[in-house]
């Protein structure tokens, strides 16, 4: 699978951009019903009736988290999170789930988990190769992982935004884009692989959402919520800016306003949902 794993020195840029970035509650959720919508559907697809520990990995401002703590009332729920700023608007609304400051690149977790559910997190980590099966050793014996990824290194937004970063012209900027130049995530075959042989039962799908965004600058303001997070906290401001501007322009030429003024912003997702 070397197509896709990233060699040693980017995925060691890859797991410090995920602990240098300063999330952003507040831009993330500019679109909470489109990012909450594979979250719930990945969540239908889990089959546990009475799990005893459930744990939300990467759970941001915890909505999926108190959703599991609703349907499972009896379970122990734990959302967990690297970022600080996300766990404390997790922390805002009141509920029973127990939230946790996790670094999932050191996380070894105990077999004691019926279900371990990771929504739009486990992109950020490289090595799947490792990583999923340390997932697979924490769970107990019929436990679940439910995890879906962005599949979005071959859409437009992606390529836009490396090709913009390369062209600055400064060390920062190209250390970033190279980062991004490798996807580090996989086919759906290269998990099937990674998975089969360690698991009873598998199931894997991918899903595209053609979404239908609005505003000036609908998918720069998507990806600042997301993927752009490293860039702002890694770039000098002034190079910020001068990003700011250039990927604003070619963002709104490959994906142009259609003539009710809706953007169209089709996004693929990786879903899958594995039993030991």
């Amino acid at each position: 699978m070397s197509g896709w794993r990233n060699p040693p020195e980017p995925a060691t840029v890859i797991a410090a951009m995920t602990s240098t970035a300063v999330w952003d509650p507040e831009q993330y959720y500019i679109y909470a019903d489109l990012r909450l919508r594979p979250a719930l559907e990945l969540l239908s697809r889990v089959a546990a009736e009475a799990p005893v520990l459930v744990h939300d990995i990467g759970t941001g401002a915890g909505e999926m988290a108190r959703l599991m703590a609703k349907r499972w009332p009896d379970a122990r729920v734990i959302g967990s999170d690297s970022s600080e700023e996300m766990l404390t608007k997790a922390k805002e609304v009141e509920s029973r789930v127990e939230w946790m400051l996790l670094d999932l690149n050191e996380w070894q977790p105990e077999p004691e988990h019926d279900l371990i559910y990771g929504n739009a997190v486990l992109h950020w980590l490289p090595d799947h190769e490792d990583v999923f099966p340390r997932l697979i050793a924490g769970l107990r014996p019929k436990g679940e992982l439910a995890i879906q990824m962005p599949m979005s290194w071959w859409q437009p937004m992606h390529e836009t935004i490396r090709t913009t970063l390369s062209q600055l012209g400064t060390p920062q900027g190209d250390r970033l884009a190279q980062t991004m130049s490798t996807p580090n995530v996989g086919q759906p075959t290269d998990y099937y692989k990674i998975l089969r042989p360690i698991v009873s039962e598998l199931d894997i799908w991918e899903t595209t959402y053609l979404q239908m965004l609005s505003g000036e600058d609908p998918v720069f303001e998507w990806v600042s919520g997301s993927i752009l997070r490293p860039v702002f906290s890694q770039l000098p401001p002034p190079d910020v800016e001068r990003f700011v501007a250039e990927c604003k322009l070619r963002l709104r030429a490959a994906y142009p306003r259609q003539p009710d003024g809706t953007t169209l912003f089709s996004f693929r997702r990786l879903f899958i949902v594995a039993r030991r």
